[in-house]
């Protein structure tokens, strides 16, 4: 199922063109001025949606804005789960970027200025695809930087933003379950088992915690819930998912410290009325660390 956002920009101001990039629709969107200039920067971007649907909106409100050229992984682009569950879609944008930097002049595009920026589950897709393309050996230029608006950082537990704002916004505690099953298993299964939330007390004692307790990393921040206590009834979480929400191509949050180091400089958002605020905020904090270049933007009136 697809949610779509109708936006109407004049032809004489923006091309459009849908296609394919080695196989993966997306749609290129080339502001007319562009045409006239040297070679412009570009932006790959991933739309939000709950890895489940999809809109393009944002994107042509960043070429509506600015004036750049911009590729984006619109609504139909990857692949959505519960029909194609992990790693379908990630695949998908790691396809996709990968034949825009090759064929960046294709597009008047500079391959040494461009960027990668992804929205909610959009933003856990880049995370991961600036992670991958960091790991691998190419010809081609490194991404400029990563635009990261509210990511998805982790799937293994709920921390304190998620109690304190779901239930305030369109998502409960619930969904957000609801999806990560869709998303990783394709179907409901382990919607009951992520509700205990029984990871803080799995992984007590282990350097996962180091990551994951808002406290430890900034003092303002409220520690990380131990969960609510298990009951006789519930299907609780065992080893198998564990290791499922513990790959960090699922939980960037969670890589390892090589794989952070060197990543391209990171604009990151958090929205404090936001059952994800605590994502962006520990992500923004591990780049820190690992001397990642940061800009950190926390909107104090913001919502997901």
């Amino acid at each position: 199922f697809r949610l779509e956002e109708t936006i109407t920009i004049p032809e004489s101001l923006l091309k459009v063109t849908e296609t394919t990039f080695d196989g993966v629709k997306v749609m290129v969107l080339e502001p007319q001025s562009a045409q006239k200039q040297s070679a412009v920067p570009g932006l790959v971007f991933f739309h939000p949606g709950a890895f489940c649907v999809g809109s393009s909106g944002m994107a042509l409100y960043i070429v509506w804005l600015h004036g750049k050229k911009v590729t984006s992984l619109s609504t139909c682009s990857y692949r959505l789960a519960p029909e194609h569950k992990f790693p379908a879609g990630l695949n998908d944008c790691l396809t996709a970027t990968k034949y825009f930097i090759r064929h960046a002049k294709r597009y008047n595009v500079d391959p040494s200025r461009i960027g990668i920026a992804g929205e909610s589950a959009g933003g856990n897709f880049a995370t991961v695809v600036a992670m991958q393309l960091g790991q691998e050996e190419t010809q081609y230029p490194a991404l400029k930087l990563q635009v990261l608006l509210y990511p998805v950082t982790q799937s293994l537990m709920f921390t304190a933003s998620a109690y304190k704002y779901a239930p305030c916004e369109a998502l409960s505690v619930w969904d957000l379950a609801y999806i990560t099953s869709l998303y990783l298993c394709g179907d409901r299964s382990k919607v009951d088992p992520a509700l205990t939330n029984p990871y803080p007390a799995k992984l007590q004692g282990t350097h996962y915690m180091n990551y994951l307790d808002p406290s430890l990393l900034d003092p303002t921040l409220p520690p990380l819930p131990p969960g609510r206590r298990v009951r006789r009834e519930d299907k609780v979480a065992g080893d198998n998912d564990i290791e499922m929400v513990l790959n960090p191509q699922v939980s960037p949050l969670l890589a390892e410290e090589e794989d952070i180091k060197g990543l391209p400089p990171a604009f990151i958002t958090a929205m404090e009325f936001d059952a994800l605020r605590d994502h962006a905020i520990l992500y923004a904090k591990r780049l820190e660390q690992a001397g990642v270049k940061v800009k950190m933007v926390h909107y104090k009136t913001g919502y997901h």
